[in-house]
Protein backbone atom coordinates (compact mmCIF):
# COMPACT_ATOMS: atom_id res chain seq x y z
CA UNK A 1 0.00 0.00 0.00
CA UNK A 2 0.98 3.65 -0.36
CA UNK A 3 1.02 4.05 3.42
CA UNK A 4 3.24 1.04 4.00
CA UNK A 5 5.55 1.87 1.09
CA UNK A 6 6.16 5.41 2.36
CA UNK A 7 6.52 4.31 5.96
CA UNK A 8 9.08 1.59 5.27
CA UNK A 9 10.99 3.79 2.84
CA UNK A 10 11.34 6.58 5.42
CA UNK A 11 12.33 4.10 8.09
CA UNK A 12 15.01 2.63 5.87
CA UNK A 13 16.32 6.09 5.00
CA UNK A 14 16.57 7.02 8.68
CA UNK A 15 18.88 4.09 9.39
CA UNK A 16 21.47 4.86 6.69
CA UNK A 17 24.88 5.50 8.24
CA UNK A 18 28.41 6.09 7.02
CA UNK A 19 29.49 3.95 4.07
CA UNK A 20 32.87 3.58 5.78
CA UNK A 21 31.48 1.23 8.41
CA UNK A 22 32.71 -2.20 7.42
CA UNK A 23 33.15 -3.91 10.75
CA UNK A 24 30.88 -6.95 10.84
CA UNK A 25 29.87 -6.24 14.40
CA UNK A 26 28.85 -2.74 13.47
CA UNK A 27 26.88 -4.08 10.51
CA UNK A 28 25.07 -6.46 12.83
CA UNK A 29 24.23 -3.66 15.25
CA UNK A 30 23.08 -1.48 12.37
CA UNK A 31 20.82 -4.25 11.06
CA UNK A 32 19.25 -4.63 14.50
CA UNK A 33 18.69 -0.90 14.69
CA UNK A 34 17.09 -0.98 11.25
CA UNK A 35 14.67 -3.73 12.25
CA UNK A 36 13.78 -1.86 15.45
CA UNK A 37 13.21 1.37 13.52
CA UNK A 38 10.99 -0.40 10.97
CA UNK A 39 8.86 -2.00 13.66
CA UNK A 40 8.59 1.27 15.56
CA UNK A 41 7.59 3.22 12.43
CA UNK A 42 5.01 0.61 11.52
CA UNK A 43 3.44 0.60 14.99
CA UNK A 44 3.33 4.41 15.19
CA UNK A 45 1.68 4.71 11.76
CA UNK A 46 -0.87 1.99 12.63
CA UNK A 47 -1.72 3.65 15.93
CA UNK A 48 -2.14 7.09 14.32
CA UNK A 49 -4.30 5.99 11.37
CA UNK A 50 -8.07 5.40 11.56
CA UNK A 51 -10.56 3.90 9.13
CA UNK A 52 -12.21 6.54 6.95
CA UNK A 53 -14.42 6.79 3.89
CA UNK A 54 -13.45 9.56 1.46
CA UNK A 55 -15.88 10.62 -1.27
CA UNK A 56 -15.81 13.24 -4.01
CA UNK A 57 -18.64 14.71 -6.05
CA UNK A 58 -22.30 15.06 -5.24
CA UNK A 59 -25.53 13.15 -4.78
CA UNK A 60 -27.04 11.85 -8.04
CA UNK A 61 -24.40 13.49 -10.26
CA UNK A 62 -24.67 13.83 -14.00
CA UNK A 63 -22.35 11.67 -16.10
CA UNK A 64 -20.01 14.62 -16.61
CA UNK A 65 -19.90 15.47 -12.92
CA UNK A 66 -19.33 11.83 -12.03
CA UNK A 67 -16.35 11.70 -14.39
CA UNK A 68 -15.03 14.93 -12.86
CA UNK A 69 -15.38 13.53 -9.34
CA UNK A 70 -13.58 10.33 -10.31
CA UNK A 71 -10.78 12.40 -11.85
CA UNK A 72 -10.46 14.32 -8.58
CA UNK A 73 -10.28 11.04 -6.68
CA UNK A 74 -7.47 9.70 -8.85
CA UNK A 75 -5.53 12.96 -8.75
CA UNK A 76 -5.88 13.28 -4.98
CA UNK A 77 -4.66 9.74 -4.38
CA UNK A 78 -1.68 10.36 -6.68
CA UNK A 79 -0.63 13.66 -5.10
CA UNK A 80 -0.92 12.94 -1.38
CA UNK A 81 2.23 14.25 0.36
CA UNK A 82 4.89 11.70 1.18
CA UNK A 83 4.62 10.40 4.70
CA UNK A 84 1.03 11.64 5.14
CA UNK A 85 -0.13 8.12 5.93
CA UNK A 86 -2.62 6.36 3.67
CA UNK A 87 -3.60 2.73 3.19
CA UNK A 88 -6.36 2.29 0.61
CA UNK A 89 -8.59 -0.74 1.26
CA UNK A 90 -11.54 -0.13 -1.10
CA UNK A 91 -12.11 2.02 -4.19
CA UNK A 92 -15.54 3.24 -5.36
CA UNK A 93 -16.34 4.23 -8.93
CA UNK A 94 -20.09 3.74 -9.47
CA UNK A 95 -22.37 4.68 -6.56
CA UNK A 96 -19.63 6.88 -5.10
CA UNK A 97 -16.42 8.33 -6.40
CA UNK A 98 -13.94 7.77 -3.62
CA UNK A 99 -12.24 5.19 -1.48
CA UNK A 100 -11.94 3.79 2.04
CA UNK A 101 -8.84 3.09 4.06
CA UNK A 102 -6.58 3.95 6.97
CA UNK A 103 -5.82 7.67 7.09
CA UNK A 104 -3.63 9.71 9.40
CA UNK A 105 -4.80 13.12 10.60
CA UNK A 106 -2.52 14.69 7.97
CA UNK A 107 -4.14 12.64 5.21
CA UNK A 108 -7.63 13.59 6.41
CA UNK A 109 -6.72 17.27 6.32
CA UNK A 110 -5.21 16.89 2.85
CA UNK A 111 -8.32 15.32 1.30
CA UNK A 112 -10.63 17.78 3.05
CA UNK A 113 -8.58 20.64 1.60
CA UNK A 114 -9.41 19.26 -1.85
CA UNK A 115 -13.15 19.39 -1.13
CA UNK A 116 -13.66 15.71 -0.32
CA UNK A 117 -16.18 14.48 2.24
CA UNK A 118 -14.27 12.51 4.87
CA UNK A 119 -15.93 10.56 7.70
CA UNK A 120 -14.76 7.82 10.00
CA UNK A 121 -16.04 4.45 8.84
CA UNK A 122 -19.24 3.46 10.62
CA UNK A 123 -20.72 0.19 11.79
CA UNK A 124 -23.96 -1.43 10.67
CA UNK A 125 -25.67 -4.41 12.30
CA UNK A 126 -28.30 -6.94 11.33
CA UNK A 127 -31.68 -5.65 12.45
CA UNK A 128 -33.36 -8.22 14.63
CA UNK A 129 -33.62 -7.87 18.41
CA UNK A 130 -34.19 -11.35 19.87
CA UNK A 131 -34.67 -14.91 18.66
CA UNK A 132 -38.30 -14.71 19.80
CA UNK A 133 -40.24 -11.79 21.19
CA UNK A 134 -43.03 -11.63 23.71
CA UNK A 135 -44.35 -8.52 22.05
CA UNK A 136 -47.03 -6.55 23.95
CA UNK A 137 -49.75 -5.02 21.77
CA UNK A 138 -49.24 -1.47 20.52
CA UNK A 139 -51.82 -0.08 18.15
CA UNK A 140 -50.69 1.59 14.94
CA UNK A 141 -50.91 5.37 14.97
CA UNK A 142 -53.17 7.04 12.43
CA UNK A 143 -50.14 8.00 10.35
CA UNK A 144 -48.71 4.50 10.47
CA UNK A 145 -52.05 2.91 9.67
CA UNK A 146 -52.37 5.09 6.57
CA UNK A 147 -49.10 3.63 5.24
CA UNK A 148 -49.78 0.04 6.28
CA UNK A 149 -49.55 -1.67 2.89
CA UNK A 150 -49.24 -5.26 4.03
CA UNK A 151 -50.93 -6.67 0.95
CA UNK A 152 -49.04 -4.71 -1.69
CA UNK A 153 -45.81 -6.70 -1.97
CA UNK A 154 -47.20 -9.67 -3.85
CA UNK A 155 -49.88 -7.71 -5.68
CA UNK A 156 -47.39 -5.29 -7.22
CA UNK A 157 -45.78 -8.22 -9.00
CA UNK A 158 -49.02 -8.76 -10.88
CA UNK A 159 -49.67 -5.10 -11.70
CA UNK A 160 -46.22 -3.94 -12.81
CA UNK A 161 -45.67 -4.42 -16.57
CA UNK A 162 -41.87 -4.16 -16.33
CA UNK A 163 -41.14 -6.55 -13.50
CA UNK A 164 -39.75 -9.33 -15.67
CA UNK A 165 -41.18 -12.50 -17.15
CA UNK A 166 -43.97 -14.09 -15.14
CA UNK A 167 -45.36 -17.61 -15.19
CA UNK A 168 -48.09 -19.25 -13.19
CA UNK A 169 -47.07 -22.21 -11.07
CA UNK A 170 -48.50 -24.30 -8.24
CA UNK A 171 -45.72 -23.05 -5.93
CA UNK A 172 -47.27 -19.57 -5.96
CA UNK A 173 -50.41 -20.52 -4.08
CA UNK A 174 -51.55 -22.93 -1.43
CA UNK A 175 -51.48 -23.45 2.37
CA UNK A 176 -48.76 -21.77 4.43
CA UNK A 177 -47.74 -21.85 8.08
CA UNK A 178 -45.90 -18.52 7.73
CA UNK A 179 -48.37 -15.97 9.05
CA UNK A 180 -46.51 -13.10 7.36
CA UNK A 181 -47.03 -14.62 3.91
CA UNK A 182 -50.65 -15.30 4.79
CA UNK A 183 -51.07 -11.64 5.75
CA UNK A 184 -49.51 -9.90 2.74
CA UNK A 185 -51.66 -11.57 0.09
CA UNK A 186 -54.95 -10.18 1.43
CA UNK A 187 -56.24 -6.72 2.22
CA UNK A 188 -58.29 -7.60 5.28
CA UNK A 189 -58.29 -9.98 8.24
CA UNK A 190 -58.88 -12.69 9.36
CA UNK A 191 -56.09 -14.84 7.92
CA UNK A 192 -57.14 -17.66 5.63
CA UNK A 193 -54.13 -19.99 6.04
CA UNK A 194 -52.96 -19.57 2.44
CA UNK A 195 -50.49 -17.60 0.37
CA UNK A 196 -51.71 -16.77 -3.12
CA UNK A 197 -49.82 -14.58 -5.57
CA UNK A 198 -49.93 -16.48 -8.87
CA UNK A 199 -46.60 -14.95 -9.91
CA UNK A 200 -43.02 -16.25 -9.60
CA UNK A 201 -40.99 -13.11 -10.40
CA UNK A 202 -38.84 -14.93 -12.93
CA UNK A 203 -36.26 -12.61 -14.43
CA UNK A 204 -35.87 -10.72 -11.15
CA UNK A 205 -32.47 -10.71 -9.41
CA UNK A 206 -32.51 -10.23 -5.64
CA UNK A 207 -29.30 -9.08 -3.96
CA UNK A 208 -29.32 -9.92 -0.25
CA UNK A 209 -26.93 -7.63 1.69
CA UNK A 210 -26.36 -9.56 4.87
CA UNK A 211 -24.27 -12.10 6.82
CA UNK A 212 -24.07 -14.51 3.88
CA UNK A 213 -26.56 -17.14 2.77
CA UNK A 214 -26.80 -20.91 3.18
CA UNK A 215 -27.27 -21.24 -0.57
CA UNK A 216 -27.57 -25.05 -0.40
CA UNK A 217 -30.87 -24.73 1.50
CA UNK A 218 -33.82 -26.44 -0.18
CA UNK A 219 -35.78 -23.17 -0.03
CA UNK A 220 -33.70 -21.77 -2.91
CA UNK A 221 -34.12 -24.63 -5.39
CA UNK A 222 -30.70 -23.96 -6.87
CA UNK A 223 -31.82 -20.47 -7.98
CA UNK A 224 -28.48 -19.01 -6.98
CA UNK A 225 -26.56 -16.52 -9.11
CA UNK A 226 -23.12 -15.06 -8.55
CA UNK A 227 -22.37 -13.37 -5.25
CA UNK A 228 -19.56 -11.51 -3.57
CA UNK A 229 -17.97 -11.51 -0.13
CA UNK A 230 -16.94 -8.01 1.00
CA UNK A 231 -15.93 -9.15 4.50
CA UNK A 232 -13.33 -11.83 3.72
CA UNK A 233 -11.00 -13.63 6.06
CA UNK A 234 -13.70 -15.83 7.56
CA UNK A 235 -14.73 -19.43 6.91
CA UNK A 236 -18.41 -18.83 7.75
CA UNK A 237 -20.76 -18.42 4.77
CA UNK A 238 -23.57 -17.69 7.25
CA UNK A 239 -22.67 -18.76 10.78
CA UNK A 240 -25.07 -16.11 12.05
CA UNK A 241 -28.16 -17.39 10.19
CA UNK A 242 -29.62 -13.94 9.64
CA UNK A 243 -28.83 -13.69 5.92
CA UNK A 244 -30.32 -17.10 5.16
CA UNK A 245 -33.51 -16.20 7.03
CA UNK A 246 -33.88 -12.94 5.11
CA UNK A 247 -33.19 -14.60 1.75
CA UNK A 248 -35.76 -17.27 2.52
CA UNK A 249 -38.41 -14.65 3.27
CA UNK A 250 -37.63 -12.75 0.07
CA UNK A 251 -37.50 -15.57 -2.48
CA UNK A 252 -37.69 -18.97 -0.78
CA UNK A 253 -39.92 -21.53 -2.47
CA UNK A 254 -41.40 -22.42 0.96
CA UNK A 255 -41.08 -19.26 3.07
CA UNK A 256 -40.72 -16.49 0.48
CA UNK A 257 -42.56 -14.23 -1.94
CA UNK A 258 -40.59 -14.18 -5.22
CA UNK A 259 -40.35 -17.93 -5.85
CA UNK A 260 -38.81 -17.68 -9.30
CA UNK A 261 -36.28 -14.94 -8.59
CA UNK A 262 -32.51 -15.45 -8.63
CA UNK A 263 -30.60 -15.09 -5.35
CA UNK A 264 -27.35 -13.13 -5.18
CA UNK A 265 -25.49 -13.36 -1.87
CA UNK A 266 -23.76 -10.07 -1.03
CA UNK A 267 -21.91 -10.62 2.24
CA UNK A 268 -21.31 -7.30 3.99
CA UNK A 269 -21.86 -8.41 7.61
CA UNK A 270 -19.56 -10.76 9.50
CA UNK A 271 -20.13 -13.77 11.71
CA UNK A 272 -21.27 -11.57 14.63
CA UNK A 273 -23.86 -9.79 12.50
CA UNK A 274 -21.98 -6.51 12.05
CA UNK A 275 -20.02 -4.91 9.23
CA UNK A 276 -18.59 -1.62 8.03
CA UNK A 277 -20.29 1.10 6.02
CA UNK A 278 -17.27 0.98 3.69
CA UNK A 279 -18.04 -2.65 2.81
CA UNK A 280 -21.72 -1.86 2.22
CA UNK A 281 -20.82 0.95 -0.21
CA UNK A 282 -18.46 -1.42 -2.04
CA UNK A 283 -21.28 -3.96 -2.28
CA UNK A 284 -23.54 -1.35 -3.86
CA UNK A 285 -20.78 -0.45 -6.31
CA UNK A 286 -20.68 -4.09 -7.38
CA UNK A 287 -24.47 -4.31 -7.81
CA UNK A 288 -24.49 -1.13 -9.92
CA UNK A 289 -22.02 -2.83 -12.29
CA UNK A 290 -23.86 -6.16 -12.36
CA UNK A 291 -25.28 -7.05 -15.79
CA UNK A 292 -28.69 -8.27 -14.52
CA UNK A 293 -31.54 -6.32 -16.11
CA UNK A 294 -33.93 -6.21 -13.13
CA UNK A 295 -32.18 -5.76 -9.80
CA UNK A 296 -33.63 -5.44 -6.30
CA UNK A 297 -31.47 -4.96 -3.20
CA UNK A 298 -32.66 -6.04 0.26
CA UNK A 299 -30.77 -4.57 3.24
CA UNK A 300 -31.83 -5.86 6.64
CA UNK A 301 -29.19 -3.80 8.41
CA UNK A 302 -28.92 -0.47 10.15
CA UNK A 303 -26.42 1.94 11.70
CA UNK A 304 -26.10 5.53 12.82
CA UNK A 305 -26.94 8.27 10.33
CA UNK A 306 -24.34 8.48 7.55
CA UNK A 307 -24.66 10.77 4.52
CA UNK A 308 -22.10 8.87 2.44
CA UNK A 309 -24.04 5.60 2.64
CA UNK A 310 -27.33 7.41 2.03
CA UNK A 311 -25.88 9.11 -1.04
CA UNK A 312 -24.61 5.76 -2.33
CA UNK A 313 -28.12 4.30 -1.95
CA UNK A 314 -29.60 7.27 -3.80
CA UNK A 315 -27.10 6.84 -6.63
CA UNK A 316 -27.86 3.11 -6.83
CA UNK A 317 -31.59 3.85 -7.10
CA UNK A 318 -30.80 6.50 -9.71
CA UNK A 319 -29.04 3.74 -11.68
CA UNK A 320 -32.33 1.80 -11.85
CA UNK A 321 -32.02 -0.52 -8.84
CA UNK A 322 -34.84 -0.87 -6.31
CA UNK A 323 -33.46 -0.70 -2.76
CA UNK A 324 -35.53 -1.95 0.20
CA UNK A 325 -34.19 -1.40 3.74
CA UNK A 326 -35.15 -2.22 7.32
CA UNK A 327 -36.39 0.64 9.50
CA UNK A 328 -34.40 -0.55 12.55
CA UNK A 329 -35.32 -1.94 15.96
CA UNK A 330 -34.61 0.93 18.34
CA UNK A 331 -38.28 1.96 18.80
CA UNK A 332 -37.05 5.35 17.62
CA UNK A 333 -37.35 7.72 14.68
CA UNK A 334 -36.03 5.90 11.61
CA UNK A 335 -34.76 9.22 10.23
CA UNK A 336 -31.88 9.01 12.74
CA UNK A 337 -30.45 5.86 11.13
CA UNK A 338 -28.82 4.71 7.90
CA UNK A 339 -29.90 3.45 5.42
CA UNK A 340 -33.40 3.75 6.89
CA UNK A 341 -33.31 7.54 6.58
CA UNK A 342 -32.56 7.56 2.84
CA UNK A 343 -35.63 8.91 1.06
CA UNK A 344 -35.01 7.07 -2.23
CA UNK A 345 -34.98 3.67 -0.50
CA UNK A 346 -38.15 1.86 0.56
CA UNK A 347 -37.94 1.77 4.35
CA UNK A 348 -39.95 -1.01 6.00
CA UNK A 349 -41.25 -1.05 9.56
CA UNK A 350 -42.41 -4.18 11.36
CA UNK A 351 -46.00 -5.17 12.10
CA UNK A 352 -47.54 -7.92 14.20
CA UNK A 353 -50.98 -9.31 14.91
CA UNK A 354 -52.92 -8.63 18.08
CA UNK A 355 -56.26 -10.01 19.19
CA UNK A 356 -59.21 -8.44 20.98
CA UNK A 357 -62.35 -10.40 21.72
CA UNK A 358 -61.25 -13.12 19.34
CA UNK A 359 -60.73 -10.69 16.45
CA UNK A 360 -57.29 -9.99 14.96
CA UNK A 361 -55.95 -6.55 14.10
CA UNK A 362 -52.65 -5.17 12.77
CA UNK A 363 -50.31 -3.30 15.06
CA UNK A 364 -46.76 -2.01 14.99
CA UNK A 365 -44.19 -4.32 16.59
CA UNK A 366 -42.97 -2.92 19.91
CA UNK A 367 -39.36 -2.68 18.68
CA UNK A 368 -39.90 -1.12 15.26
CA UNK A 369 -38.60 2.30 14.30
CA UNK A 370 -41.22 4.72 13.01
CA UNK A 371 -41.72 8.22 11.63
CA UNK A 372 -41.79 10.02 8.31
CA UNK A 373 -38.89 7.98 6.88
CA UNK A 374 -40.89 4.73 7.11
CA UNK A 375 -42.68 4.03 3.83
CA UNK A 376 -44.54 0.80 4.59
CA UNK A 377 -45.04 -1.81 7.30
CA UNK A 378 -44.84 -5.56 6.77
CA UNK A 379 -44.98 -8.59 9.12
CA UNK A 380 -41.81 -8.79 11.21
CA UNK A 381 -42.75 -10.38 14.53
CA UNK A 382 -42.27 -14.15 14.94
CA UNK A 383 -41.45 -14.93 11.32
CA UNK A 384 -40.55 -18.48 10.26
CA UNK A 385 -37.95 -18.87 7.51
CA UNK A 386 -34.87 -20.78 6.37
CA UNK A 387 -31.82 -21.01 8.64
CA UNK A 388 -28.21 -22.06 8.54
CA UNK A 389 -26.69 -25.41 9.56
CA UNK A 390 -28.43 -27.76 7.14
CA UNK A 391 -30.43 -27.78 3.91
CA UNK A 392 -33.72 -27.96 5.82
CA UNK A 393 -33.07 -25.83 8.93
CA UNK A 394 -35.67 -23.22 9.94
CA UNK A 395 -36.07 -20.71 12.76
CA UNK A 396 -38.62 -18.19 13.98
CA UNK A 397 -37.19 -14.74 14.78
CA UNK A 398 -38.39 -11.14 14.94
CA UNK A 399 -37.20 -7.74 13.74
CA UNK A 400 -37.52 -5.19 10.99
CA UNK A 401 -34.95 -7.45 9.31
CA UNK A 402 -37.80 -9.92 8.87
CA UNK A 403 -40.19 -7.22 7.61
CA UNK A 404 -37.82 -5.97 4.90
CA UNK A 405 -37.42 -9.06 2.63
CA UNK A 406 -41.07 -9.70 1.63
CA UNK A 407 -41.52 -6.22 0.10
CA UNK A 408 -38.15 -6.73 -1.61
CA UNK A 409 -39.43 -10.04 -2.94
CA UNK A 410 -42.52 -8.20 -4.14
CA UNK A 411 -40.30 -5.84 -6.10
CA UNK A 412 -40.32 -3.01 -3.58
CA UNK A 413 -42.89 -1.21 -5.68
CA UNK A 414 -42.42 -2.68 -9.12
CA UNK A 415 -38.72 -2.72 -9.90
CA UNK A 416 -36.84 -0.23 -12.02
CA UNK A 417 -35.66 1.81 -9.05
CA UNK A 418 -39.14 3.15 -8.27
CA UNK A 419 -40.79 3.69 -4.92
CA UNK A 420 -44.38 2.65 -4.08
CA UNK A 421 -47.10 5.24 -4.72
Amino acid sequence: SIHQELGWREALRSTRGSRSIVNSGMRSARASACIYTLLLASSVLSAAAKEYVVTFGERKPSAAKKDDADKKRREAMATIPRGAGLTVTRVYTRVSQGFAGNLSAEAVAFFQSLGATVHEDGLARATFPLSTLADPPKALSADAASTLQLATAAKKLATSPDFGAKSHDDSTHGPTDVWGLDRIDQETLPLDGEFNTGERAEGVHLFIFDTGVNTAHEDFDGRVGDGRDFIGGSPCPDAYGHGTHCAGSALGSIHGVARGAILHDVRVLGCSGSGSFSAIIEGMDWVADHPAAIKVVSMSLNGGYNEQVNDAVANLVDAGVTVVVAAGNEADDACSYTPASESSAITVGSSALAFTGGSAYDRASSFTNYGSCVDIFAPGSDILSAWTGSTTATRTISGTSMACPPPAGGGGGGGGGRRPP
